[in-house]
């Protein structure tokens, strides 16, 4: 399994230690199917049990087991997730552009949720992440330098 989706499911879940192997397999391809599913509004949780074949309360119980959340719970951290990322590397993109993405035909309710979730309006997390981006290459930036001085003036250290 790639390191990537390791990552990304550890993300949304929040709790990747406590998924067990068996299901792991289970909830990256649901993680897959909602993220393909959002932006043309199918992620409901009669439309996923149906993509994976299931019953909708074998789906519900199937998804709790594996991660410890709701279905309702999961495709919203989901959806969160995903609109987190397209805040912050698509940065062109209106907020109602976003919302409509992420399968949320309101903007307002969107907004909402978005700041429930993250503890600020989509424009501040926006806002926000690009100042973190841009701090961080300034820093990774001048790290480069002061490690470049250090290195031409290797020869002058001396070890205690």
């Amino acid at each position: 399994m790639k390191q990537h989706q390791l990552h990304s499911l550890a993300n949304i879940l929040g709790a990747f230690n406590e998924i067990g192997e068996e299901h792991l397999q289970f909830v990256l391809r649901l993680v897959h199917l909602v993220k393909t599913s959002i932006s043309t509004r199918e992620h409901s949780v009669t439309a996923l049990a149906s993509r994976l074949g299931l019953g909708e309360q074998t789906f519900r119980r199937r998804v709790l087991h594996a991660t410890g959340k709701s279905p309702k719970q999961l495709i919203l951290a989901i959806q969160m997730h995903e609109a987190s990322r397209l805040l912050v590397e698509e940065p062109h993109l209106m907020i109602r552009d976003v919302a409509l993405r992420c399968g949320f035909e309101e903007t307002s309710f969107f907004s909402h949720a978005f700041k429930k979730w993250s503890g600020m309006s989509p424009m501040q997390f926006r806002e926000n992440r690009q100042a973190d981006r841009f701090i961080k290459g300034v820093i990774n930036d001048k790290s480069v330098a002061v490690n470049d001085k250090f290195d031409e003036s290797a020869d002058e250290v001396v070890d205690f």
